[in-house]
């Protein structure tokens, strides 16, 4: 019964329009055959969707949406009586909040793919956003949680064994890859471990557990530091310059490994960290050969360059930037009511027990506990009881100050509604917008496709 929609066109259903999700799901096949008609000597849309059995189609959707893709669209497909290629495979996940709550452009809440790609490389996204994926539960996107992510494995693991190996190997060893020192227990023991890590990763990729593929390549940029520091060949080349060329080698092999297997994850940090090697290693792909046996795909003698920095970390000011310029604090604050308002529901019945100010600071103190153990900002404080008090029975007490109580809850909900308030971006926020790193290249279009990403 809406006016906005395409109009059943069968008698007896005048003013009707289809339900938005029985529509929708067609406009994959028409939006990849208009693709495919804008250069159809070199694009056949039929040979993805239409007999098409050696393609394997996989969905990634939302919990809300599975039912529309798992029954309505495949009823649809099968019965045309054609041969429509169906999902082999529907991958379905929960929701990602912001501070607990829905992203929302009306209300100015989150970030949007537009703005992200504005602000850092899509490598520091693609990776974050794998990690916490919300495949058993929603998952929640923090600044903090985001800067202490992208620091600690992106810059710090990943980066930081980059840039010591290649550097180590330029301050002692020149530009080539040195020669020198036999595989030991230590490399035999990489060995096998890398190669057990990069089985289980394949295998993760493969069932789509992307937080389990997540934590597995992280594993495997750990296991390069450790070895590194294992065999500490700042002290070795003190000793043996010779033999202490195994380590670095060996490390590099193992960095080409490495950006193999990222590539699916950080596909641009990848590159770069294999084109710092010339020529590429011919013959070594992943995941069809993931561990040779042994580290010697880059031979001796050939030669390497340091990259820049492949990520820069996250400071205190960005995300104190990124929180005002995309509307944390109003999220966070409104997700504190909500919790307010359900704890102070459940306390209801203690009230005329307790006493309402016991109650109260049971409730402030249980909202502090359920936000993570934050600090209790006042206008937090403040909400929290004017939410308190209006739910909670009057007592004796607080029943003798009728019109104190009801101007203190109405002063108190006047100064949440503007401390919730989005604010406008700051100077300080305006100068930390613009890209802190070379901001991916994306069609003109991609700025005004906000509501639709």
């Amino acid at each position: 019964d809406l006016e906005w929609g395409v109009p059943v066109d069968r008698e007896g259903f005048d003013g009707k329009v289809y339900y938005v999700w029985f529509d929708a799901p067609v406009e994959y096949l028409g939006a990849t055959a208009e693709w495919a008609d804008l250069d159809p000597v070199h694009r056949d849309w039929k040979s993805w969707g239409y007999d098409s059995d050696d393609v394997t189609y996989t969905q990634f959707m939302a919990k809300d949406n599975i039912p529309f893709h798992t029954i309505m669209f495949p009823a649809m497909l099968l019965g045309t009586g054609e041969p429509w290629k169906l999902a082999d495979h529907i991958k379905g996940v929960s929701w990602l909040t912001y501070y607990g709550g829905k992203f929302s452009t009306s209300r100015q809440y989150g970030i949007f793919m537009d703005s992200a790609l504005e602000l850092l490389p899509a490598d520091y996204w693609r990776y974050f956003l794998l990690a916490n994926a919300p495949e058993g539960d929603d998952s929640n996107f923090t600044w903090e949680l985001f800067a202490g992510q992208v620091n600690k494995d992106l810059a710090d693991t990943l980066g930081n064994l980059v840039n010591r190996v290649l550097t180590f190997c330029g301050q002692h060893f020149g530009a080539l890859v040195p020669d020198g020192g036999e595989p030991g227990e230590p490399e035999r023991t990489l060995v096998d471990q890398a190669g057990r890590l990069l089985a289980e990763y394949e295998a993760s990729m493969e069932a789509i557990r992307l937080r389990r593929a997540a934590r597995q390549l992280k594993a495997l940029w750990s296991l390069g530091n450790s070895y590194f520091e294992l065999k500490a060949p700042w002290q070795e080349v003190k000793q043996d310059k010779a033999a202490a060329a195994l380590t670095p080698r060996t490390s590099m092999n193992l960095l080409y490994v490495l950006g193999l297997a990222s590539e699916p994850v950080i596909p641009g940090a990848a590159a770069v960290g294999q084109d710092s090697f010339s020529p590429r290693p011919a013959g070594l792909r992943w995941p069809e050969d993931p561990m040779p046996p042994t580290l010697d795909a880059l031979p001796a003698g050939s030669a390497f360059r340091i990259p820049p920095v492949l990520f820069r970390k996250v400071s205190d000011s960005d995300v104190t930037a990124w929180r005002d310029r995309f509307g944390a604090a109003a999220a966070q604050y409104r997700d504190g009511i909500l919790r307010a308002e359900r704890l102070a529901l459940l306390a209801h019945p203690l009230s005329e027990t307790l006493g309402a100010t016991v109650v109260i600071l049971v409730l402030v103190f249980g909202v502090r506990a359920a936000l993570g153990g934050g600090s209790l900002r006042p206008e937090l404080v403040i909400a929290f009881l004017a939410v308190t008090l209006r739910l909670l029975p009057p007592v004796k007490a607080l029943a003798q100050f009728p019109a104190l109580i009801e101007g203190a809850l109405s002063a108190a909900e006047r100064l949440f509604a503007v401390l919730a308030r989005p604010a406008a971006p700051t100077a300080r926020a305006r100068a930390a917008a613009p890209p802190c790193g070379a901001a991916a290249s994306r069609p003109p279009s991609t700025r005004a496709c906000r509501s639709s990403v």
